[in-house]
């Protein structure tokens, strides 16, 4: 079985981490808590025709044992990376094992708890739109090891 943590920017206006043990149960948690969206937008809808920065960043933290997941948004440079964009956070959570991604205990799976803290990536990253449509521009994924020293640019 695959775990997966999303964030997502909603067409709706809201935003929200969301976690999933077990496809298609899920739950998500904001600022607000547990299964309680956000408003990002002033209480308006997306903006369409603008280019918006997503920026996820999800890592462990005490030795292992919670994970912590932050969320920001550039909505000023206009997709232009130059000086990596204007970024501001939305939102950050740390998953200490009291976010259930479902009201149940978990079946068909090799762990049973609904709270289980997703440690391990699997490797993955996945782009949905949900059948709207959607243009993505400066792309990147990486792996930050905590500590490790910046590559010298030649």
């Amino acid at each position: 079985m695959e775990e997966w943590l999303y964030t997502r920017f909603r067409h709706d206006g809201y935003w929200d981490f969301e976690k999933e043990l077990k496809h298609p149960a899920s739950s998500y948690f904001t600022n607000n808590g547990l299964n309680k969206s956000e408003l990002l937008w002033n209480g308006n809808k997306m903006p369409e025709n603008k280019w918006i920065g997503m920026k996820y960043i999800v890592y462990n933290i005490e030795n292992d044992t919670k994970v912590k997941l932050e969320l920001y948004i550039d909505t000023l440079s206009n997709g232009n990376p130059i000086n990596s964009g204007i970024w501001t956070k939305v939102g950050e959570i740390i998953d200490a094992g009291n976010w259930p991604s479902q009201n149940s205990l978990i079946i068909g799976c090799t762990y049973t708890n609904p709270n289980i803290i997703i440690t391990e990536g699997n490797d993955t990253c996945i782009l949905i739109t949900d059948g709207d449509a959607a243009d993505y521009k400066t792309v990147s994924l990486r792996e930050i090891t905590i500590g490790a020293k910046p590559k010298k640019k030649n």
